[in-house]
């Protein structure tokens, strides 16, 4: 994996390809140990404060505003789920379980409020399983 995403990185000239390489060569180093490699490889990438989703829901109208507004509003939601998972482990392993209880009841109310089925099952199983843990 290292091999192949260093050799798509240093060759190609798409950058949809290189910054998907540069992920995929961050997670082979963390999965070897090498944090300080795969935080360097992760630096290569810029970093973006917009989406062209968020961007085209701004400038567009009508049912294309509407498709591109609706994607960018599940993706945001699927990540605002993911960085407080990241919080709860954080906090877990600081032993600051009074935070983490508050991450996994925030993803609960979260879940309830959008009601979603395809991040129901897996999110709530999760969140619901962690929160009965502790």
């Amino acid at each position: 994996m290292i091999t192949v995403a260093g050799k798509l990185v240093s060759e190609t000239t798409d950058d949809e390809i290189k910054y998907d390489a540069l992920r995929f060569l961050s997670y082979a180093y963390q999965s070897k140990g090498e944090l300080e490699y795969a935080k360097a490889t992760l630096e290569q990438i810029p970093e973006i404060y917009f989406t062209k989703l968020s961007e085209m829901a701004s400038l567009l109208d009508g049912r294309e505003k509407f498709e591109v507004a609706n994607k960018q509003k599940w993706i945001s939601y699927e990540t605002l789920l993911q960085m407080i998972q990241k919080l709860y482990e954080y906090y877990m392993s600081s032993n600051e379980i009074d935070k983490a209880v508050e991450e996994l009841n925030s993803a609960i109310k979260l879940l309830d409020v959008f009601n979603h089925p395809n991040f129901e099952k897996n999110y709530r199983s999760f969140f619901s399983s962690e929160l009965s843990k502790i």
